[in-house]
């Protein structure tokens, strides 16, 4: 979690993490930076949903929610407005949770982001 602290974060980037490296400052930060963020939410996330995006529950999207973040402590962390995209994954039979600051992207997509994270590409 600490290298979060001296990544030069590039505007319109995408940088994917493990719940285990959640920091909601931290994930703040990218956001300031203008760059994009997937991350596996934690069991205990307290989110208040403010509007509900139709889904393709055939693609293994099983919720696309928009809203805030409604701990104390990571409300203030995390002020803005954060995406929560609940994605069943039908080869591995795991629902994940994911929060992103992404509002664009398909929620298919934010899923695909996380579930490709280790994978990287050579032109």
């Amino acid at each position: 979690m600490n290298a979060m602290d001296v990544i030069p974060y590039q505007q319109e980037a995408y940088y994917v993490f493990d719940r285990g490296y959640i920091g909601y400052a931290r994930l703040y930060r990218i956001a300031l930076h203008e760059a994009f963020f997937v991350a596996r939410a934690k069991p205990n996330l307290k989110f208040k949903r403010m509007y509900s995006r139709k889904v393709d529950k055939s693609a293994g999207v099983l919720c696309d929610q928009s809203g805030k973040l409604s701990g104390i402590r990571t409300a203030k962390l995390y002020p803005e407005k954060i995406r929560r995209v609940k994605y069943y994954d039908a080869e591995t039979k795991r629902t994940f949770v994911y929060l992103t600051n992404c509002m664009e992207l398909a929620a298919s997509q934010i899923a695909l982001r996380y579930k490709n994270r280790m994978v990287s590409y050579c032109d």
